[in-house]
């Protein structure tokens, strides 16, 4: 790819590909640190695999980057344009800019830990790969199809040598990459592919589910859940059996008609991103819930960064379902 592209947005893009190329992931982060959330967790040995594809685990570098590009303006700033000199958008920038601490990442680990434990309330012989791939999901959405079919040929490698036959997926983009994508562009590529809501709704009558107050909740349904896998009443299936709360749905705007929390953009037009995602939020608000629930990690990002002074609060439908479950 050549890196003299003129307009800075084509070049954040050729940054994000070379990143991919050199570290198998968008924003260069070491594999180590993307498998964090894994340590001290029992592995498993078993054809049923819980794949997070690095996707929360992802977002709290991306977010001090993104806070940066605003801050500096896309075209203008002399540093940014410095920068995106490099050859990498990724440990230079992460370096430079990405000052993480580690509430934010200890914070997402956590939430792919929670998705882990409360399926094993389920299913208990669900395993876990610690050097599992990003799926390429930017790859694909930025149209470098023969850098994706390259990646994912990697990563239908690694569930091969793993003996993996059913993979559950924790975010819709890694759902729709290899449920619907994948199979057009690995040959053979012929694993089960589930999302962790289908798991949940089949379980989840065996489940005491219950809060200590009578809650309040929305659901911000992620596009790519809704409108591309068609999965909206399985979150509601499931919060219909918590004792003491009140699903209120956003007017208009729920289910296969929801609206955009901003995502992907917020790479390459992150102002324009923030906007979106606070009018998403007023949408929300309009519900009177206390609480809008997410199932998407970008989602919730998003939507958390531009909640904090709406008085609305984001939580994780996991996170949320976790604290429901009675001891």
């Amino acid at each position: 790819m050549q890196q003299e592209a003129t307009s800075p947005l084509i070049q954040i893009m050729l940054a994000l590909v070379d990143n991919m190329k050199k570290s198998l992931n968008p924003v260069g982060v070491s594999k180590d640190k993307l498998s964090s959330w894994a340590r001290g967790v029992e592995q498993g040995n078993s054809s049923l695999v819980l794949y997070s594809g690095c996707e929360y685990q992802l977002v709290p570098y991306f977010l001090p980057l993104l806070d940066r590009l605003k801050k500096s303006g896309l075209v203008d700033s002399k540093l940014l344009n410095l920068t995106l000199r490099l050859k990498s958008f990724g440990l230079d920038v992460v370096g430079l800019f990405a000052s993480l601490s580690a509430k934010d990442s200890d914070y997402y680990n956590e939430l792919v830990r929670k998705h882990l434990l409360l399926l094993r309330k389920v299913k208990s012989d669900i395993a876990i790969l610690p050097d599992e791939l990003y799926p390429g999901t930017l790859l694909y959405e930025f149209g470098f199809l023969e850098e994706f079919t390259e990646h994912a040929r990697r990563v239908a490698k690694v569930f091969k040598e793993r003996g993996v036959k059913t993979i559950i997926t924790i975010s819709p983009h890694s759902l729709e990459m290899l449920k619907s994508v994948y199979p057009s562009f690995v040959e053979g590529f012929d694993f089960e592919v589930i999302h962790y809501l289908e798991l949940l709704t089949k379980y989840a009558p065996n489940l005491r589910l219950s809060v200590k107050e009578p809650t309040s909740v929305t659901i911000h349904d992620p596009c790519h859940l809704a409108r591309s896998m068609n999965m909206v009443e399985e979150p509601r299936a499931i919060l219909s059996l918590v004792r003491g709360v009140e699903l209120r749905e956003v007017p208009f705007s729920n289910k296969r008609w929801t609206t955009c929390c901003g995502a992907p953009i917020e790479t390459l037009l992150p102002v324009l991103s923030e906007g979106i995602s606070q009018r998403r939020v007023k949408e929300l608000k309009e519900s009177g819930a206390d609480i809008a629930l997410t199932l998407c990690p970008f989602c919730h990002a998003n939507l958390r960064n531009a909640s904090s002074s709406s008085g609305l609060r984001i939580m994780d439908y996991v996170d949320f379902l976790g604290r429901c479950m009675e001891s």
